[in-house]
Formats: structure tokens, C-alpha cells, sequence
């Protein structure tokens, strides 16, 4: 089963290209050599067909099977076969040949490289795709010759193509530790010779030198594991075979090499037990969710993509401007992610490439997070239900500023909240009478002494409704200033609270519309400043630096709870 998944997403064939041939990627994987050979063939028609070079354009394999097969064959000796700097003369693929006609012809097409090779425009690197196009392009004049070398060239490549692959062994001995059938443990028996055969990314034994692909890890670059002393990178076989599935899963997206990738990958803990019967009407449903209004940041996979125990979802993120877009994409990306597990009722792992995958009893887990999602409450998400309100948040925030709305709020808490939104609507007192109650269910119950604080300053200075701003947050002003100013004055606390009513009752004395009648005008002054002074003590606030710092957001979130104090 492991092996036809392989086979399957990896789409295990040679690295081919106009300047190189390397039949490892195909060794990789364990197949028979027939069952390589019949993939390795099609892959060069494949190349071949569409062109190796541009100068060259493309071109069309002979219908012959036979012939499709030596043209396959005598491919990997045009590119990997030579004596010294003489491009007539194929070493290894002699070997193959009893017959000195063999020999002779294969000398006519090393010749053919040779040509090409002596001239200006084509070169000692350019000669190869030009032979290999030329007896594709021209394979009516070559038929007699390829049929005759057909048996020897195959043999010649199903000798390469014998190798072993012990790409499974280290996989099945850590199933078998998991399920406890081995005591051997996941320890190696074997260690590398000296500072030299390590796996870069693992630290196990690897022979192989590593190729990059398009998007991860180059070949010089520094890492924590590569050796100084180790002119190349190495990987393992197990590495390796994660990268290629890596980078096959980059290719089928079509992301660019420039692009900067996050990784989800989702998966059930739970799961229903007699599906079967009704295996190929779930496979067919479908998930799609969108991060932003353009669909950019979209996903869209169904059922049927998890028949492996992780369905991996790689997303890039792609901003033309600064770091702070990046970042504020990169949460939106996470966020659609959330709403994917709320949507298909799975988990989900936000993480980079060739890292262990683990699962988690968060419903969301982000294992590298960076300070603006950690601020935000997207780094680690316990269940559903603080998915669906974390979701809630992060909409109300993009819907007003898409762009640098999660960096201007940070923590979803209303003295960060209420004040980016009184900064994103045109009218405040509107936009609270129709949404204040939904925010507040939103940020929780976080705000109560604020509530309290707002009760009292409209018991006070009466209702004051309309568009101004003034009037609503008058003696919250006051009273803000005046504890300022006192204890700028060395007051002491109780003096600066005295001081600080005494001012608020000169506000509330002569506003027309204050509720006087019947009124303790001074005691409820002083009651007044009195909670706002605990509250400030409650929230580390009670110095004239902080007072000062926090006294615009502390001013909206009053006026926040005085709208809606009023509304009723």
C-alpha cells in the first residue's frame, strides 16, 4: 500500500532535463526493474517530446514500441556515457554489445554527438539534447539500426535499474516499534564514518549528495546538520523521499520558485466506523473556504483526499509590500485554514516542510508562530467552539482593515478592539447601536467595570446622543486630566482623587442637561472617581506615564459602554 501511494504522488521517475540525466529519483522508489523500466521509458518520451530545448521545439515519438524503447535507452547513454573527451565513444554501453556491427553503429551515433559537439552555437553541453533530438526527429533514418541495438541497450538499462530500494526498511521498523511487535527501538545500529555520511536534515546515515529542487534548501547553504568538513549535503533515503513528495506536492500546485509557503496539513482523530458502504459518496464531498474576498487565500479539497492518515495543504503567500503585508497574510492564510476544520470537522497543523508530523488535541496547532499570531490567539486553538469565535474575531477585524488590521489591534481585548473600530467607521455611535452588543459577546466579559464606570458618568451628565464625541466622554476627560495633573503634583491619592471629583462637579454643575434633582452631586462625583481609579489600579494603569499612554483607548472604550449604557 505504501508503495502505490509512492508511486502515485511522488510520479517516480528520472530527473531529466537538457543538461543532465539522473536515474536516482526512479531508484528510489521499490519497484522491479521491469515495472521501473516501463515508467522510465515513458518519461523520456514524455521530456523528449516536449522538448529539450527551446531552440530545439518539440517533437513526436515513433509509434514502434521497440523503437520507443531503444531511443529511451540509448537517451541515458547520450548523456552519461563518454570516454574522456571523445563524445564518439560509449564505454559502458559497449560492454553490452557482442557484435562488432553493434559497435559500429553505436560509433556512427557517437558521432552524431561529436558533430554537434565541434560545432560553435551547440558545445560539449548542448551536444546531447541535439543527438537525442536528432534520431527522435529523424527516427525514418535510423529504424534498422535502433531495432538492431534494441535487446542490447535495454539490458544495458535494466542493469541500472536492479538496484534495491531500502527505502521502506527504516519506515515499516518504526510502524513495527509504534505497535510494539520490535523491541529494536528507533536507536540506529549503525552510526556514520566520522563527521562525514550524515543526513542533513535528519542526522542519519546518507550516501547519497543532495539535489535541490525548485523551492527548498540549496546545496552550499549552512545548516545545523551538514558537516564542514563534507564538501556536499547528504540525505537518507527516507529524506529523500519526503522531499521529492514535497516537491511534487509544489509542482501540482504551480506555486513559484519566489514564493514564500506555509504548510497545513489536516487530519481526523475520530472517524465513523462502517464507512465503507458509503465510501464513494463521501469521498465526493467537498470543503471550500475563502481568506479573502479575491479568493487568494482559498481551499478546496474534499473527502476522498484524506485515504492517507494527513492531507497536506500548502498555501503561498504573496504580498508586493512590506513585511508587515507578508505577516498579515500569512495569519489570513491560517485563518482560512481555521474555518477549513470548522467546515469539514477536522484538525489541523500549520507548519514548515521536513519536520515530524504530529497530532494534537487542539483542534488547531501552529507549531512555528510568529509574535503577531501568537498576540492574535492563532498559535493554539483548543476546540470548535474557540474556533468558530476566534473565526468570528478575525472577520470583524479584516472586514474593516484587511491590510494592517491585525497588527493595529494585536490582542482581540476591548480596549484594543473598540478603539480600531471608532478609527475604521464614520459614524461610531451608529455603528455600536447596531454591532456593540455583538462585539461584546466577541471579546467576552472582559469590560464590566468600564460598564459600570459608563453607568455612572450618564447618571451623572445625562444622556448625550448625536454624532459628537464631546459631550459622551466630557467628564471622563476631566477626570483622566485631573488625576494626571495632580499626581504630576506629588499629590497623594486621596488628595488626587478630591481633586479630580471636585473638577468633574464643576463639568456636571454646569451642564444643563445633568440629571441635579434629588442628586448627592459630591458624593456621587466622588464615587465616580473613586472606580475609575480601581479600575486603572485593576489594569496596571494607576501612574501619570500610563495614564497618558493608554488615555485615548481608554476614552473610546467609555464612550463604547456610555452608546450603549444610553441605548435602552
Amino acid at each position: 500500500m505504501i508503495t502505490t501511494e509512492l508511486i502515485e504522488k511522488m510520479h517516480a521517475k528520472p530527473d531529466f532535463t537538457d543538461r543532465k540525466f539522473d536515474l536516482a529519483p526512479l531508484l528510489s522508489v521499490p519497484l522491479n526493474k521491469n515495472e521501473r523500466f516501463e515508467v522510465y521509458v515513458e518519461a523520456v518520451r514524455k521530456k523528449t517530446e516536449s522538448g529539450l530545448l527551446t531552440a530545439l521545439g518539440k517533437t513526436i515519438y515513433p509509434q514502434d514500441k521497440v523503437i520507443q524503447e531503444s531511443l529511451a535507452c540509448i537517451t541515458y547513454f547520450i548523456y552519461s556515457d563518454k570516454k574522456g573527451s571523445d563524445w564518439t565513444k560509449f564505454p559502458d554501453l559497449e560492454k553490452f554489445c557482442n557484435d562488432d556491427n553493434l559497435k559500429e553503429i553505436l560509433h556512427k551515433i557517437g558521432q552524431i554527438r561529436q558533430n554537434f559537439s565541434d560545432k560553435e552555437d551547440v558545445g560539449g553541453q548542448k551536444c546531447k539534447p541535439y543527438t537525442v533530438h536528432e534520431l527522435v526527429q529523424n527516427n525514418n533514418n535510423y529504424i534498422e539500426p535502433l531495432k538492431l541495438l534494441h535487446d542490447s541497450v535495454k539490458n544495458a538499462i535494466l542493469s541500472k535499474l536492479e538496484a534495491e530500494s531500502s527505502l521502506l526498511d527504516s519506515i515499516i521498523q518504526l510502524i513495527c516499534t509504534y505497535n510494539e511487535e520490535t523491541s529494536k527501538g528507533i536507536v540506529a545500529e549503525t552510526f556514520p564514518n566520522g563527521k562525514k555520511q550524515v543526513c542533513f536534515m535528519c542526522g542519519a546515515i546518507a550516501e547519497m549528495e543532495y539535489k535541490p529542487g525548485k523551492h527548498f534548501l540549496q546545496t552550499r547553504g549552512f545548516t545545523k546538520r551538514t558537516s564542514l568538513i563534507d564538501q556536499y549535503k547528504r540525505y537518507c533515503e527516507a529524506c529523500q523521499i519526503e522531499f521529492q513528495l514535497i516537491n511534487d506536492i509544489i509542482k501540482v500546485r504551480q506555486f513559484k520558485e519566489i514564493d514564500i509557503l506555509i504548510f497545513f496539513y489536516f487530519y481526523f482523530d475520530s472517524i465513523f466506523i462502517n464507512v465503507d458502504p458509503f465510501h464513494e459518496q463521501m469521498s465526493k464531498v467537498d470543503f471550500d473556504v475563502q481568506g479573502t474576498k479575491t479568493e487568494k487565500l482559498g481551499l478546496d479539497f474534499t473527502l476522498g483526499d484524506f485515504n492517507t492518515p494527513f492531507h497536506i495543504e500548502p498555501m503561498a503567500i504573496r504580498s508586493k509590500k512590506d513585511n508587515s503585508s507578508i505577516s498579515t497574510r500569512r495569519a489570513r492564510a491560517i485563518h482560512t485554514a481555521i474555518k477549513a476544520c470548522l467546515n469539514c470537522g477536522c484538525k489541523c497543523v500549520s507548519t514548515s516542510p521536513y519536520t515530524l508530523m504530529r497530532t494534537y488535541d487542539q483542534v488547531f496547532y501552529n507549531e512555528k508562530p510568529t509574535t503577531l499570531e501568537k498576540n492574535i490567539g492563532i498559535d493554539q486553538i483548543s476546540n470548535f467552539r474557540d474556533a468558530g469565535l476566534k473565526t468570528e474575531q478575525l472577520e470583524l477585524i479584516n472586514q474593516l482593515d484587511g491590510l494592517k488590521g491585525l497588527h493595529r489591534v494585536q490582542k482581540f481585548i476591548p480596549i484594543n478592539v473598540v478603539p480600531f473600530v471608532k478609527s475604521n467607521v464614520e459614524n461610531f455611535a451608529n455603528w455600536v447601536n447596531r454591532n456593540g452588543d455583538y462585539l461584546k459577546k466577541l471579546s467576552g466579559d472582559e469590560n464590566l467595570e468600564m460598564k459600570e464606570i459608563a453607568k455612572k458618568g450618564e447618571i451623572l451628565f445625562g444622556k448625550h446622543f448625536g454624532n459628537s464625541s464631546y459631550k459622551r466622554v466630557k467628564i471622563f476627560r476631566t477626570a483622566l486630566d485631573s488625576l494626571m495633573s495632580s499626581m504630576a503634583q506629588k499629590y497623594s491619592e486621596e488628595e488626587a482623587i478630591r481633586f479630580a471629583a471636585a473638577e468633574v462637579m464643576k463639568d456636571v454643575e454646569r451642564e444643563q442637561y445633568s440629571p441635579k434633582k434629588g442628586k448627592d452631586i459630591p458624593a456621587d462625583c466622588l464615587d465616580y472617581i473613586q472606580s475609575i481609579v480601581a479600575y486603572l489600579k485593576k489594569h496596571g494603569l494607576w501612574n501619570v506615564k500610563k495614564i497618558s499612554q493608554w488615555g485615548n483607548p481608554l476614552t473610546d472604550l467609555y464612550e463604547f459602554e456610555y452608546i450603549l449604557a444610553i441605548k435602552t
